[in-house]
């Protein structure tokens, strides 16, 4: 929290036991605010031996006027998802904002993918630990409440990381090729305004 106060902007990536934002709960919250530096909160692993975790409410609370400070820009991968599961609890993804998705396609639309996993590669030469490689597949597959808690935090804390060092790059490259009015006044208040609209 100290380290997110001092910064002028951060990476926020949010785990949930449900890709259904209106029933999703929050499993944990990944946040870097350095390069290579990253940290995952875990609040809702319940599996058998899970470790005690921090109380929800509470997190949550000291968590909130730092998502909605409009003087530090807040960095995500498919925003609009955050946002509405966020917003299940009260919690508002102010302005300024980056999504890193968005600023992929806007550089490269013909491209067939714009996932973490697509820009990471692309972008960082890394590949990462992807949701399935988490959760399984099929009938083996885990909701992310029973993934254990070091794996879930390998795996949360490299997306918000990945996100952080993407965003050092993509949005340099779209001022570059002159796409940054286009990004920001029309793509990212967007953002906001479909986030809404689902909910």
């Amino acid at each position: 929290l100290d380290e997110l106060r001092e910064a002028k902007e951060f990476a926020v990536d949010v785990e949930t036991n449900s890709l259904e934002t209106v029933s999703a709960d929050i499993v944990g919250i990944s946040l870097s605010c350095k390069e290579h530096q990253s940290y995952y909160i875990p609040l809702r692993h319940d599996y058998i031996g899970a470790p005690k975790q921090l109380p929800v409410k509470d997190v949550l609370a000291k968590l909130k006027p730092l998502l909605a400070d409009t003087s530090k820009r807040k960095i995500g991968q498919n925003l609009k998802f955050d946002m509405q599961v966020f917003g299940q609890s009260g919690l508002k993804i102010a302005q300024p904002f980056d999504d890193i998705m968005i600023a992929s396609y806007l550089l490269n639309p013909a491209r067939r993918g714009h996932s973490l996993e697509d820009i990471a590669q692309e972008l960082l030469g890394h590949q990462v630990t992807t949701y399935k490689d988490v959760v399984g597949a099929g009938k083996k597959e885990i909701t992310f409440n029973q993934v254990e808690v070091n794996q879930a935090r390998d795996y949360s804390a490299e997306d918000a990381d990945v996100t952080f060092l993407a965003g050092k790059i993509l949005l340099p490259q779209m001022k570059q090729a002159g796409l940054q009015e286009l990004y920001e006044k029309l793509e990212i208040p967007l953002v906001e305004v479909l986030a809404d609209m689902e909910t």
